[in-house]
């Protein structure tokens, strides 16, 4: 079902309620933002839409491709299905306009849509769109700004590093938001970047650039990507998306992304809370870090900055990819190797909570979040058949035996530490499997490590983690199981 999107976001330029409407949307971004296939004779935009034209004119289309900086004209737009289905939900709008502005073989890494480097393509993409809002205006259009797309994949991946790539997005979107007019709450949507094709034969570390475009939604507000490869948000019609060539989509592949791109539309204007579930919990505010990986990123969500480093050398750097089992970004690690791991950005206080949700792929020895040196350990044991909980020595401990885990599930595990009373409890799932009222305090000596048990990378982890958080303090029982609820929500 279609749902009505028009007017609910964003700035509202008003003439009156005799006025006639127009929906601007402003669509950039290199030749994946475009189409390549060829259009075929019926291939139409609906009745009411328009567009700005480089010539600065506001005409229709005449094709089923719109007026971008190096189209061609016999192409199939993606915007086009986005449009009827656009139109479909809003039949009231009089004119949809688009302000096309993407260029092919373009990207942050070349300086044309990063923010840091205007005057370039994104600059001139606000100007078209300002002066296209100011026509309308000025000829009595109430105008709504609806909307902004933009999708790119190459010449990003492998031309910076992650995080300059992770920047370059969230930056983008802070450039649009405050030199477009009404772009304080626009709706903006990212397309998902590779096809499956390119992903998987892309070398495995470029799927954290990936991740950057797909966690995007986790890190702003009003934002929201749609995914070319893997269904999500309850969407799976025509994935992955068909291709015309080992980058682009074919026809039927840019019909399904301009489907996704209006689901997207939908989801987007909804995005007021990008950290939900969790930051409506009562233990949010608490929370001295918090890493989501959701966010396709290793930052601190909880707005401490304390974000996490990787502890060895970044020729591997730690995957964070998709889970079918959530529909989510995931860190993901397998088996072996000393690398792929991270150092937590600050120590735990001498009370502390700190909690994992991971899904085990073996019962081998894993480190969860713990520090060897200061002897605050979280870990799986396969000598002992038990995940355990300890200061320094395995004698004053908490444990479960780890015949409550099954293997490829996820699991929310949770320890909690009282310094004042000397008592330490673990939790599995928001329920309560041990406690020891007799565990000396933690020496304070260093960070914790997150996927490994120590600074030398010995007991990696062996599976994957949506998100690791811990706090200086004790979480009661029913804190940890509001947090469960929130957690197993996640899972499909």
């Amino acid at each position: 079902m279609l749902m009505k999107i028009g007017g609910m976001v964003g700035a509202r330029a008003s003439t009156g309620n005799a006025s006639p409407t127009a929906h601007l949307f402003l669509s950039i971004g290199n030749s994946h933002n475009m189409g390549r296939d060829t259009a075929l004779g019926g291939d139409i935009f609906p009745a009411n839409v328009w567009q700005w034209t480089q010539g600065g004119a506001l005409a229709q289309p005449v094709a089923a491709q719109l007026d971008h900086v190096d189209e061609n004209a016999d192409e199939f737009a993606v915007d086009l299905t986005f449009a009827q289905d656009y139109t479909a939900a809003n039949p009231a709008v009089d004119r949809i306009v688009f302000v096309p502005h993407a260029d092919r073989s373009t990207g942050f890494s070349s300086g044309d849509w990063a923010y840091t480097d205007t005057p370039n393509r994104l600059s001139e993409a606000v100007a078209r769109y300002e002066a296209a809002y100011t026509y309308l205006v000025a000829q009595g259009f109430d105008v709504v700004h609806a909307g902004i797309f933009y999708h790119s994949s190459n010449p990003d991946y492998n031309d910076s590093d992650h995080a300059t790539h992770r920047d370059d997005i969230d930056g983008l979107f802070a450039y649009l938001r405050t030199n477009l007019t009404g772009g304080a709450g626009v709706p903006i949507v990212i397309g998902g970047g590779m096809n499956a094709t390119q992903f998987s034969g892309r070398p495995t570390n470029d799927a954290n650039f990936q991740a950057n475009l797909l966690g995007a939604e986790r890190r702003n507000q009003n934002v929201a990507i749609y995914d070319m490869i893997n269904p999500r948000f309850g969407y799976s019609a025509g994935l992955p998306v068909a291709q015309f060539d080992s980058f682009h989509a074919d026809r039927a592949g840019d019909i399904t992304k301009g489907h996704l791109r209006y689901n997207a539309l939908l989801r987007a204007a909804l995005n007021t809370n990008p950290q939900a579930p969790f930051d409506s919990l009562t233990s949010w505010s608490f929370w001295k870090a918090f890493h989501d990986f959701r966010s396709g990123t290793e930052r601190d969500l909880s707005g401490n900055a304390n974000h996490l480093t990787q502890k060895d050398a970044v020729t591997n750097p730690a995957l964070i990819k998709y889970d079918s089992a959530v529909e989510e970004l995931v860190y993901d690690r397998d088996a072996g190797g000393t690398d792929r791991y991270w150092q937590a950005g600050a120590v735990l206080g001498t009370s502390y909570t700190k909690s994992v949700f991971m899904r085990f792929d073996s019962l081998d020895t894993q480190g969860l979040m713990q520090n060897s040196g200061g002897g605050t350990r979280m870990f799986l044991s396969s000598g002992s058949s038990a995940l355990r909980v300890y200061h320094g020595s395995s004698a004053n401990r908490v444990e479960f035996s780890n015949t409550n885990i099954t293997v490829g599930q996820y699991y929310l595990v949770t320890a909690t530490y009282d310094a004042v009373a000397t008592t330490m409890k673990l939790y599995l799932d928001g329920a309560l499997m041990d406690t020891n009222t007799n565990v000396a305090n933690h020496a304070l000596v260093s960070a914790e490590y997150i996927g490994a048990q120590n600074g030398s990378g010995a007991g990696q982890m062996d599976g994957a983690m949506m998100f690791a958080a811990y706090l200086d303090g004790v979480l009661e029982l029913a804190t940890v199981q509001e947090l469960n609820t929130a957690a197993q929500g996640l899972v499909v």
